[in-house]
């Protein structure tokens, strides 16, 4: 009996799935899927675009390009195997971000690959409020730096990234906060309409009241430091925000590897005080596709009963349940209740 479709990507000089995987810009890669019903002719290749401008976009992926889909004879498998040809090879990202994100699908539509990124400059994530350390890969020499006091408890915001190089650059590490935040978004929207061959919609100057109160504040302040960094170690970047009762901003990570002048900068986080701590999110309620933020503010409303909410949904509770799961992960909230607690701070005109 066949499988279900997959497919696969394939960085052509070691052989390895990569899929999830970052990769140098310029990388060969090729596409590899099985256990087709109907045969691919084409992979279809997209670029994931940054969930702040989702609502905005009316999309989360662009068509970038297609591949042809060609029957792999030397390997016998029930539904058959096929590779990608020719070879594709990862675009160099904007400069303003500093990574592109692409996932293939084929052009039946009976499966979808991971994620590969192409980058120069690798931004991870790893610790955000709520967790106590990160472990770094064993035998890797580590460097850091800190910016914000530490303090003790779980009200305040903290967050690691680790950062790693294909080569052996120069870095300039500094935190974007306030206007620079607002300013690197419009920057990006612009440039990613560009680079894709679209018209740019500027949502990002033009986003609601709310919103722009994130880039007011700067919590932080003014920190650079200059490393040069080899692709053996890993520098850490360790991240204190106080709470206060008023707080709301926005903050971004950025990499600027001198020598060569590009950069990367990590993906926004709005810091919202919330039930008397500060959570981070990947945006702003506003921000947020209508259908899910409708849901969590519906939540709010019902007094975070989530039976009651599924009643008047017409909805099973397990359905409810994953939808409001979906839309606290595109919130990027660290919880559900937390998600429908911000979501509770905005107007039901907005919601």
């Amino acid at each position: 009996m066949a499988g279900t479709a997959t497919i696969n990507w394939i960085e052509t000089g070691s052989g390895k799935n990569v899929d999830g995987s970052t990769l140098p810009a310029g990388a060969g890669t090729q596409l590899i899927s099985r256990f087709h019903l109907s045969p691919p002719s084409q992979y279809v290749v997209e670029r994931l675009v940054p969930k702040q401008f989702w609502r905005f976009w009316g999309a989360d992926t662009v068509e970038t390009t297609r591949v042809d889909a060609v029957v792999d004879a030397d390997v016998a498998s029930l539904g058959g195997r096929y590779r990608s040809e020719p070879i594709w090879k990862l675009p160099v990202p904007d400069n303003e971000s500093g990574v592109a994100r692409f996932r293939a699908k084929t052009d039946t539509a009976d499966a979808y690959s991971g994620v590969v990124t192409s980058a120069r400059l690798w931004l991870e994530e790893l610790v955000t409020t709520g967790a106590a350390s990160a472990e770094l890969s064993a035998g890797v020499p580590a460097a850091g730096l800190t910016i914000g006091p530490k303090f003790g408890g779980s009200r305040n915001f903290e967050q690691r990234w680790r950062v790693r190089v294909a080569d052996d650059p120069w870095v300039e590490i500094s935190i974007l906060q306030g206007q620079a935040v607002l300013t690197h978004l419009r920057n990006l929207e612009n440039g990613l309409a560009r680079e894709l061959g679209l018209d740019s919609p500027e949502s990002m100057s033009d986003l609601p009241p709310d919103t722009l109160t994130y880039f007011v504040d700067q919590p932080l302040s003014e920190t650079s430091l200059t490393w040069l960094l080899e692709p053996t170690e890993s520098f850490t970047v360790d991240l204190n925000i106080q709470d206060r009762p008023d707080l709301k901003a926005a903050i971004c990570l950025r990499v600027r590897a001198l020598d060569e002048e590009y950069l990367a900068t990590s993906p926004p986080r709005f810091i919202t005080h919330v039930r008397d701590r500060l959570i981070g999110t990947d945006m702003t309620i506003e921000m947020l596709r209508h259908e899910p933020r409708d849901l969590l503010f519906r939540l709010s409303e019902a007094g975070f009963d989530v039976p009651r909410l599924a009643d008047e949904r017409g909805w099973s509770r397990s359905e409810t349940w994953q939808r409001l799961t979906e839309a606290a992960a595109e919130l990027g909230a660290p919880s559900v209740s937390d998600a429908a607690a911000l979501a509770a701070t905005s107007t039901p005109a907005l919601a």
